[in-house]
């Protein structure tokens, strides 16, 4: 009786009773909305996006998602001084049509030069760092992608210092040899050439070329040396230098070789003149004018006596 009259009461109404819990309530609604919200936003912004942010949030190290993305920088670590210089980039994703190299060299000097599409329509960018002086910085700028940085250490070419060319003729045309420098020169057919050269810093290797053939030299002392014999074949050398940093002379300077056929002697007959007339058992006198290029070891005259 008592429940009854309590049930009863105003303070008992219905619409004074609290059927749920408000706080725990609006947690819900603000859980369901936030999750229709990261929802929506997955389902147009992008799986790969919204994980991006997660895991920025949470402070993992991860890069936004762009349009346009370097997938490869292809570019040397030393170049020779005044050499031109490539650098190839390759994207995936969108293909802009073109992009840029910020080039900084190490004494400040600032420069911009365009990355342009290579002709076969591939996602393939190249720039060319006309003859660089010195060492450079650079950073690729590409359609909305991360810049990427990276720099190039220009080092000097390596030269020769030192040369001497030593030149021994054939012995049947008794001449000494001789020393020369690199240079234009002259030899005759046959001879011998002994090549010396010191290079201005240590190298990795030292080849002398000959006519577009490259023979690789022997280390003597602090410089190279190479023996050649029996030289037969006009054309041209040079020496090739690389240093332990692929670096090598690819300017050095060629020189002509001229290599001399011995020529063989003229001999001009003066006397008898032709279709003189001679009494029988006459003395006959014979006059002979001969040259040679290189002189004469010895002369032997033949004759024919007829009836």
């Amino acid at each position: 009786k008592q429940v009854i009259k309590d049930v009863a009461q105003p303070r008992f109404d219905p619409s004074k009773i609290a059927l749920h819990d408000k706080a725990s309530l609006r947690f819900a609604l603000y859980l369901g909305l936030a999750t229709l919200i990261i929802y929506g936003l997955w389902c147009i912004i992008g799986a790969d996006s919204m994980l991006t942010f997660f895991k920025r949030t949470v402070g993992l190290p991860a890069p936004y998602q762009t349009y346009t993305r370097i997938v490869k920088v292809e570019v040397p670590t030393y170049v020779a001084q005044f050499q031109d210089t490539p650098i190839i980039v390759t994207v995936d994703g969108d293909k802009p049509t073109s992009g840029l190299l910020d080039v900084t060299l190490i004494n400040g000097e600032r420069f911009d030069v365009p990355l342009l599409p290579t002709s076969d329509g591939s996602a393939v960018y190249e720039a060319t760092i006309k003859q660089p002086g010195k060492s450079f910085r650079f950073a690729v700028e590409i359609g909305d992608a991360y810049r990427h940085q990276g720099s190039v250490e220009v080092i000097p070419a390596p030269v020769v210092k030192t040369s001497r060319l030593t030149i021994v003729p054939p012995a049947y045309i008794r001449r000494p040899k001789r020393n020369a420098p690199f240079g234009p020169l002259s030899v005759v057919a046959g001879s011998a050439l002994t090549v010396k050269v010191v290079p201005d810093r240590p190298v990795k290797r030292c080849s002398f070329i000959l006519n577009g053939k490259q023979i690789p030299m022997l280390k003597q002392g602090d410089g190279y040396e190479l023996t050649i014999e029996n030289l037969t074949q006009s054309g041209d050398y040079s020496c090739k230098l690389e240093d332990d940093k692929g670096i090598t002379n690819a300017e050095a300077l060629v020189y002509p070789l001229r290599v001399v056929k011995d020529a063989p002697a003229t001999i001009d007959v003066t006397k008898p003149v032709a279709s003189s007339y001679y009494a029988p058992r006459s003395r006959m006198r014979y006059d002979l004018v001969v040259s040679d290029d290189y002189g004469l070891a010895n002369l032997i005259l033949k004759y024919t006596i007829y009836n």
